[in-house]
């Protein structure tokens, strides 16, 4: 499988850290920017993007089959900007049919009045792949909303399909940290498990947490992270940990997973200790810089 899947990574969401908005995480945008240039010079023939928002369903995972789809970033609240992508028809078919996902196509947006569109989760990666020079095409897929095992199984059944037609492909899986947490001890101990379990490619760290505390933290990046490991038990990948940066009610994990046998493999991390206190005045930030 990892001959076929070529690259992963664990972007933002939030159109905090697009490009545009001036004076806020920077050292987010910079490490976005640096994995959309690592996504890049893999050279995938396509990008499969796993995100929430958008069409989510209780009964199932969604897979996008419509030939083309956009959307605008000014529905984001950022400067006026289309993002327009082709679909990669084949591969998104086959995902469906392997995960038993719901297939989105114009048909069905007809049939339902809803139209289909990139929301946020596609919108700000993209507009970074983009900049970086990516022309390829585009799967998006979005997890059973409030699954996590079945986000898991998606992320198996994902790889699956990609070997299967032996496509050149990369996996992004788009979200954000503890952004609907009020506790700050909280806000700390969620984003530091997610940080351990992005680092090992474990669900360990976050399977030891409260129930409680992943409630607060919602599905906006549980159900994802479910999917990124899914996929990633299937493959064998060296982990990159770009970045951690966080504010008052924001927070953001970039990771990039490269094949095991590229020439410069990723090295081991210590991660920072991470105190919410700091953050929400001098947002903290965790780069590995390889030496």
């Amino acid at each position: 499988m990892e001959q076929s899947c070529i690259a992963a990574a664990f972007m933002a969401a939030a159109p905090a850290v697009l490009p545009d908005e001036k004076r806020r995480f920077n050292k987010t945008k910079a490490a976005m920017a640096k994995t959309a240039a690592f996504l890049t010079d893999q050279k995938p023939d396509t990008l499969i993007l796993i995100g929430r928002h958008g069409n989510l369903y209780p009964q199932a995972a969604t897979v996008i089959t419509a030939p083309f789809i956009s959307g605008c970033l000014s529905c984001a609240g950022t400067a006026e900007a289309t993002v327009k992508t082709t679909t990669d028809t084949l591969l998104a078919e086959t995902v469906a049919a392997q995960s038993e996902a719901l297939p989105l196509n114009n048909h069905w947006s007809s049939a339902t009045g809803i139209p289909l569109r990139l929301d946020t989760a596609a919108l700000v990666p993209l507009s970074y792949l983009q900049d970086a020079g990516f022309s390829g095409s585009v799967v998006i897929v979005s997890p059973q909303a409030n699954a996590l095992q079945a986000a898991f199984a998606l992320g198996h059944d994902i790889c699956t399909a990609i070997a299967g037609l032996n496509r050149k492909t990369a996996i992004i899986v788009a979200a954000d940290l503890s952004q609907r947490i009020n506790s700050r001890d909280a806000a700390n101990r969620f984003d530091r498990a997610v940080m351990e379990s992005l680092k090992s490619q474990r669900l360990a760290h976050l399977l030891d947490l409260p129930r409680e505390l992943c409630a607060a933290a919602g599905s906006y990046a549980l159900t994802e992270l479910y999917a990124l490991f899914g996929a990633l038990d299937a493959l064998k990948m060296k982990t990159v940990l770009h970045s951690y940066e966080a504010g008052a009610c924001l927070s953001f994990g970039i990771a990039c997973y490269e094949r095991e046998n590229e020439k410069n493999p990723a090295t081991d991390h210590i991660l920072p200790e991470l105190h919410r206190e700091d953050l929400c005045e001098r947002p903290s930030y965790y780069v590995d810089n390889g030496r």
